[in-house]
C-alpha cells in the first residue's frame, strides 16, 4: 500500500520545523536548501527568520546576519495575514537586537496594530537588550510599554497583554513592580493565574506572601502549584481536610 502524499501546507509546516531546527544547530547549508521549498508567504517569511536568527547567533558572520535580517523583514512586512505578521515580528525584533539594531527592532515593534502582539513582541526586544547588558534602555522600553498597556481598553485584552508584559520588568531586579502590576488585571481568573508564575519563580519567603494571595480567591486551586513546591508537606494537609469519600 503505497502511502499518501502529505498536503502541501502539512509538508510546508514540516519543512519549516526542520529549517528551524538544522539553522540552530549549524547546518547552515541544509537548512538554506530545505528552505528553498517553502512557497507559502508566510512559510518563507518564518524560514527567513530562522536562518537570520542562527546567522545572528555567529558573531563571526555579523554581514551575513545583517542581510537576512533585512529579508526576513521585507518579507515578514509584505504579509497580509495581520495575526501571522504579528507573531513572526515578535521573533524578527529578537533578531534585530541579537544584530544591535534595536531602533529598528523598537519602530517594528510600534508598528505590530493587535495590542497582545505588540506587547509579546515588545517582551521579547526588553529581554534581548537586558540580556545584551543594556539594562538602562530595557527599561526605559518597559515603561514605554507599561504606558501603552494602560491605553488598552478591552479588559480581556488588557488582562493578557498584562500577562506577557510582567515577564519582561523583573529587569532590574524588582520583582515587586511584576506584583504590584498584577493589581490592574480586573479578571480574577487572569490575576490568579499570574501570581502563581511569579510565586513559582519567587524566594521563599515572597512566594508564601504570594500564595496568601492567590488562596483569597474564589478558585484557590490555582495555588497549590508553588505552595507545594515552597512547602511540600502541605498537599497531604489539604487533602485531610477535603471531604473526599473514594
Amino acid at each position: 500500500m503505497v502511502a499518501a502524499e502529505p498536503e502541501p501546507e502539512v509538508q510546508e509546516r514540516a519543512v519549516v520545523a526542520l529549517v528551524g531546527e538544522f539553522a540552530r544547530h549549524g547546518y547552515r547549508d541544509r537548512a538554506e536548501s530545505l528552505a528553498r521549498i517553502a512557497t507559502t508567504a508566510h512559510n518563507v517569511a518564518d524560514t527567513a527568520i530562522s536562518l537570520a536568527a542562527a546567522a545572528a547567533s555567529d558573531a563571526a558572520e555579523p554581514q551575513r546576519a545583517r542581510e537576512l535580517a533585512i529579508r526576513a523583514e521585507a518579507l515578514t512586512l509584505e504579509l497580509d495575514d495581520i495575526e501571522r505578521r504579528g507573531l513572526l515580528t515578535a521573533r524578527l525584533t529578537k533578531v534585530l537586537a541579537d544584530i544591535g539594531d534595536v531602533d529598528r527592532a523598537d519602530e517594528l515593534v510600534r508598528s505590530i496594530t493587535d495590542p497582545v502582539d505588540r506587547v509579546r513582541a515588545a517582551v521579547v526586544l526588553i529581554q534581548a537588550i537586558a540580556r545584551s547588558g543594556d539594562v538602562d534602555k530595557a527599561r526605559t522600553l518597559a515603561v514605554d510599554t507599561e504606558a501603552f498597556i494602560t491605553t488598552i481598553s478591552d479588559v480581556p485584552t488588557r488582562a493578557r497583554a498584562t500577562t506577557h508584559f510582567v515577564q519582561a520588568i523583573t529587569i532590574d531586579g524588582s520583582p515587586g513592580r511584576a506584583e504590584e502590576f498584577t493589581t490592574t488585571i480586573a479578571l480574577p481568573a487572569q490575576r490568579a493565574a499570574l501570581l502563581v508564575v511569579l510565586a513559582q519563580q519567587a524566594e521563599p519567603e515572597r512566594a508564601e506572601r504570594l500564595i496568601a494571595r492567590i488562596l483569597r480567591f474564589d478558585d484557590w486551586t490555582a495555588a497549590l502549584a508553588p505552595l507545594v513546591r515552597a512547602e511540600p508537606d502541605v498537599l497531604t494537609s489539604f487533602a485531610d481536610e477535603l471531604p473526599l469519600h473514594g
